[in-house]
């Protein structure tokens, strides 16, 4: 076998990993999703597909449930986290502005340009 036909071996082999992934996953969600409308449809409660759900319990607290098992998720936590982040940016921003003026003063008294 020569190395052009060793590599064509090879990259269709790694198509067919990724179809049989791909349809792996494909039959998964087809199952999980049937099961879940023959449960809720058996149990008379809504005729809906609820494997996940999102409640809204107060102002930045939210329930996920994830197959009927619940969660809190309170996003208090990352908005303050990402205020922080966007205020280290502009204090980040505001020194690069600090250095650049600096370093024109800098070149200007070297080269004596007034």
């Amino acid at each position: 076998m020569n190395r052009l036909e060793l590599y064509r071996r090879r990259r269709r082999n790694k198509r067919l990993v990724f179809l049989t992934i791909l349809i792996s996953l494909a039959v998964l969600v087809i199952g999980l999703v049937t099961v879940d409308h023959a449960v809720n449809s058996m149990l008379t409660i809504e005729d809906e597909v609820k494997i996940v759900s999102i409640v809204k319990k107060a102002d930045l607290v939210y329930e996920l449930n994830f197959m009927n098992y619940p969660s809190e998720v309170n996003l208090s936590y990352i908005k303050k986290d990402i205020d922080n982040l966007f205020a280290w940016f502009d204090r980040s921003y505001e020194r690069i502005g600090e250095y650049v003026s600096k370093l024109g003063d800098y070149t200007r008294t070297v080269t004596n340009i007034k």
